[in-house]
């Protein structure tokens, strides 16, 4: 088969992979599940997030909530973060923390089943499977319906390290190429008829832009 050809076939044989089933999580994340294998983070900005990581290459690490309680964010706290207004963005914008609302306790006991679990599917599948969410395609089956779904926009890839047994978790950029969500873009093809653009090739770009 000429080479054309046999990329044409692989192409065609990645979309039948990709699923855009609603039991997939880049095209239905269940943000409000406490139990989910995630860590919903708040009050940062995404901007300062993909720079911190991407750009500058620094580590950061994830701050629990202060008093004891693990407090479930409702929908709209857990989606809607009012956009930075500032000229600048604040000192909890920019420093090397990522604020949670879990316990001390509950939030090293999320961070050690991600890592686990992470570095099990790496050894036995040789693939990662970790990344951070930078915004939300917020969507609806229908015009009818009021259930509303949520898909990652920008997948950042990225890794926990810790430098001995009871260290702290760090997150830190996976070097890998940045791309779409895939699956997200295919159900907007087949489901809505739009098309979800690649990432610019430019130095400057944000996720917000």
């Amino acid at each position: 088969m000429p080479v054309a050809g046999m990329r044409t076939a692989v192409n065609e044989l990645r979309k039948k992979l990709i699923d855009i089933s609603k039991r997939n999580r880049l095209t239905n994340s269940r943000l409000h599940k406490p139990r989910a294998k995630q860590i919903y983070v708040y009050d940062e900005l995404s901007d300062e997030i993909f720079k911190i990581l991407y750009l500058k290459r620094r580590k950061m690490r994830f701050k629990p909530a202060l008093g004891d309680a693990f407090s479930v964010p409702d929908r709209d706290e857990a989606i809607y973060v009012p956009p930075w207004h500032g000229d600048m963005p604040a000192a909890r914008h920019t420093d090397s923390f990522l604020q949670t609302k879990f316990t001390r306790e509950a939030l090293q006991k999320k961070l050690l089943t991600l890592y686990r679990d992470a570095s099990s599917m790496e050894e036995e599948q040789g693939i990662s499977v970790l990344y951070l969410a930078l915004g939300f395609v917020e969507w609806y089956e229908r015009e009818s319906s009021d259930i509303v779904r949520y898909s990652p926009l920008v997948l950042l890839p990225v890794d926990l390290e810790r430098d001995s047994a009871r260290g702290q978790l760090r997150l830190i950029f996976r070097d890998q190429d940045l791309d779409p969500n895939l699956s997200l873009r295919a159900m907007l093809k087949v489901d809505f008829g739009m098309a979800l653009p690649d990432f610019p090739e430019d130095e400057g770009w944000l996720p917000s832009r």
